[in-house]
């Protein structure tokens, strides 16, 4: 039986809610005070009830995969576009998608979901899945979530998750046990290394006054580009 509707959506906000930033990918947990690499996964839009799976990119219609191989050598550079490997697909049902917009516009939809994983083990990154939405035409809908590395100066190589750790140190994260994670932040284009850990009843200077009920976590994210501390925040946990 497929899932309903419901259910897709109700998984979606669920996801969205484990969230802190706005327009920061999801980012994945390795153990807790771990050294070893870390993985980030993603999710999956609901794309109507027919959508269906993309068993490779040469199920994509011609046209659009060669707009897609074109949009992601341009954005990411040839070097790290070949780093990447064909994770899975879905297809939405076109005819299904255009009777369900309310928008003047119905071909403005997630046709095409595509995601890639690819890996950094040297710099910590043991597996990252990249995800890209695309409209029928094979523009791009969502982008995918990596900087763009062929044009963002300073960008590469990446900033290891080791010497990351070392600046955590500086701010908070001097012992075990906290969580490490790798994340892409949209608004800035790019990725950051995310370390938490619960608050306690620690004061710090961007602590909201009052502190709701719930038990929180400090924050810290730091740039995997220059290794700069990009924000400090607590987030409340979700129950």
């Amino acid at each position: 039986m497929m899932p309903c509707r419901s259910c897709y959506l109700i998984l979606t906000l669920l996801c969205l809610l484990s969230v802190r930033l706005a327009g920061a990918e999801p980012p994945s947990n390795t153990q807790a005070g771990s050294t070893s690499g870390v993985s980030k996964s993603a999710g999956w839009y609901f794309m109507g009830d027919k959508a269906r799976p993309l068993p490779s990119l040469n199920a994509l219609p011609a046209g659009v995969l060669v707009k897609l191989q074109a949009h992601l050598k341009s954005r990411l550079g040839p070097e790290f576009y070949a780093r990447l490997k064909f994770s899975s697909g879905r297809q939405a049902d076109a005819d299904e998608m255009r009777r369900a917009r309310t928008s003047k516009d119905g071909s403005d939809f997630r046709m095409y979901d595509v995601q890639f994983t690819w890996s950094m083990p040297d710099s910590g990154i043991e597996s990252y899945v990249a995800q890209i939405g695309l409209r029928e035409d094979g523009s791009v809908f969502e982008e995918i979530d990596l900087p763009a590395f062929a044009t963002k100066k300073g960008a590469l190589p990446l900033v290891p998750l080791k010497k990351a750790q070392e600046a955590a140190k500086l701010h908070g994260f001097a012992k075990a046990p906290f969580e490490t994670a790798i994340g892409y932040d949209r608004q800035t284009d790019s990725l950051f290394w995310r370390f938490s850990r619960p608050a306690g009843d620690e004061f710090f200077p961007f602590d909201p006054v009052p502190r709701s009920g719930g038990m929180h976590f400090y924050v810290l994210e730091v740039s995997a580009h220059d290794g700069s501390v990009m924000r400090q925040y607590l987030s409340q946990a979700i129950y």
